[in-house]
């Protein structure tokens, strides 16, 4: 079976059901493999923690 990847290109894959768990599995690999992405939820994550403390009187 061929899929059109992201970017046009034809790639060949073999016709097979993934469960969801095998889904969501393939798709943290793949945030994890892109550093950017990864820094991005590092900022965002350090960003509410900030506001979150900043909330709790003193």
């Amino acid at each position: 079976m061929e899929i059109l990847n992201k970017k046009g290109e034809i790639s060949v894959r073999k016709q097979r059901t993934l469960s969801f768990e095998d889904l969501v599995k393939e798709n943290i690999r793949s945030i994890e493999e892109d550093e950017q992405l990864m820094d991005q939820i590092d900022e965002r994550i350090e960003q509410r923690h900030n506001e979150r403390i900043k909330q709790i009187p003193s």
